[in-house]
């Protein structure tokens, strides 16, 4: 027997095939064979069915098995699966599912005031603003809340640096900054500085913990670093917000209606925008700040400023009182605590909103952000992590609330 080479024997099979598909041409045959080829990309697709039930179901087409993936399986619906919600494998994170959109969900409840709150090692950590109050701890799947610490003079703010919890309190007339472990122990004071404390931040860069104190007419910005405190008194300025990147510190000044940053190597300050109504919240993400600002009227607005930059871009105007502010690579999260809306004929009440960092319309101009969580009882400060947002209803009550992203 002959053994002929595999490159000629396979071109003799293509050889083979060009000439059945020209045969099925000639005696004209429409298909050589019944099922068309898989698509390339993407671990299955779906075949929407054709009648008017399709909107509420689909069939999940899997590749064959020798393909070598492990497509998830979708078998219910989209518009009410709170695993499946909107499109196969997106989960509400606890939440239920609702004309295919994530709704929030509660974490917790207080009869006080609750102040503000972070998420970190699986938890929600939040000030109740009373005094004396406590820094509780919720975990982001559910359950109870529990004391971290109580009997605070008065808890403010809060932020996680990895395994340890940070936030501010009151004491008399100085500004306290302290210390603990995620499960509450080893609890101790980091500083303590005169004047009340304004704005509390971690550098997600360094891990450095930013706050300010207000005494005497001057704003002193504190930075907790493996190095120790470092103090830089800011002029101009009147730390209200706080964001941070690996060298500089930026902040709103509400009085001048300022944006100012600090640069760290050197501890010069300097406005790097001017003329803003108020500017309240601050957030950095990618080189860009983003801020709430007043314009006419009263009338607020999200605003963005590219560092380098000295004019900043309205993102969203028409805002009447916006609170809390988070921005991931991809959106921006923010609410408005009263945006006119009322539930049950009951008083205003606020939603959350989200908007694509790149997000242009049609004429090029910047896209209308989108609702997704309408009827909140005066929302105000708000967290992230990668899966869910959370925010601080004032209420009454004051509740705990996360949305799954």
């Amino acid at each position: 027997m002959v053994k002929r080479p595999l490159a000629l024997a396979l071109s003799s099979v293509v050889a083979l095939g060009v000439a059945c598909f020209a045969c099925a041409g000639i005696i004209g045959v429409s298909n050589i064979t019944d099922d068309p080829p898989f698509p390339e990309t993407g671990p299955f697709i779906n075949a929407y069915l054709s009648d008017s039930s399709a909107a509420d179901a689909a069939v999940d087409v899997m590749p064959p098995a020798e393909a070598g993936f492990d497509a998830p399986v979708c078998d219910g619906s989209f518009t009410s699966d709170p695993n499946n919600c909107g499109s196969c494998g997106h989960s509400c994170q606890g939440g239920a599912c609702d004309a295919g959109a994530c709704q929030p969900s509660v974490l917790a409840s207080s009869a006080t005031s609750l102040q503000n709150l972070a998420v970190g090692s699986g938890s929600v950590f939040y000030t109740v603003y009373a005094s004396p109050g406590s820094v509780m701890a919720v975990p982001v799947a559910g359950g109870a809340s529990v004391p971290l610490t109580a009997s605070e003079p008065l808890p403010q703010d809060v932020v996680v640096n990895g395994t340890n919890v940070y936030f501010t309190d009151v004491n008399g007339g100085n500004g306290v900054l302290k210390q603990m472990a995620t499960d509450g122990g080893g609890l101790q004071t980091v500083a303590t500085e005169t004047g009340f404390p304004y704005g509390l931040s971690v550098s997600a860069a360094t891990g450095d913990v930013l706050f300010s104190t207000y005494t005497s007419g001057t704003y002193t910005l504190h930075a907790d670093t493996p190095m120790g405190l470092t103090n830089y008194a800011v002029t101009p300025g009147q730390i209200f917000a706080i964001a941070s990147n690996a060298t500089a510190a930026y902040f709103t000044d509400e009085a001048s209606g300022y944006i100012v940053s600090l640069t760290f190597a050197t501890g010069s300050t300097g406005a790097i925008a001017t003329g803003l109504g108020q500017p309240r919240a601050i957030a950095e993400s990618g080189g860009v700040l983003y801020f709430f600002a007043s314009g006419v009227a009263n009338d607020r607005a999200l605003l963005s400023l590219t560092l380098g930059q000295t004019t900043p871009v309205t993102l969203v105007s028409g805002l009447r009182n916006p609170q809390g502010l988070v921005v991931d690579p991809a959106n921006i999260y923010y609410d408005d605590a009263n945006d006119g809306t009322a539930v049950d004929g009951g008083p205003p009440t606020g939603s959350l909103y989200r908007l694509p960092v790149q997000a242009q319309a049609a004429d090029g101009g910047p896209s209308a952000p989108q609702v997704i969580a309408s009827g909140q009882p005066f929302p105000a400060a708000m967290a992230q992590d990668g899966s869910s947002v959370y925010w601080i209803n004032q209420g009454p009550p004051s509740t705990v609330m996360k949305l799954a992203k």
